[in-house]
């Protein structure tokens, strides 16, 4: 689910060191099999298209400076990507 508003509501109203999840799961498989989709000229689920770019919108927040990026570890194969407000 695509949800910039709340990440730039969130953005907004957030003060230093605020974090928020972004994606959860592994997000370079995610991006990989998108990828590969959209080479084969199939579909892309839903689901899958705005979680990638979700995460794009996340960078986007970091390129402008409003927010830190990091991961943590979940388990196997899986992590939590975060935005810390700067």
């Amino acid at each position: 689910m695509r949800d910039t508003l709340n990440l730039l509501d969130w953005v907004k109203a957030a003060t230093r060191g605020d974090t928020i999840e972004y994606y959860r799961g592994n997000l370079a498989q995610a991006r990989h099999e998108r990828a590969v989709l959209i080479d084969k000229n199939k579909p892309v689920p839903a689901d899958l298209d705005a979680s990638c770019a979700r995460a794009d919108d996340a960078w986007t927040l970091h390129e402008r400076g409003a927010a830190h990026l990091v991961q943590r570890r979940i388990g196997a194969n899986e992590f939590s990507y975060l935005a810390v407000r700067r």
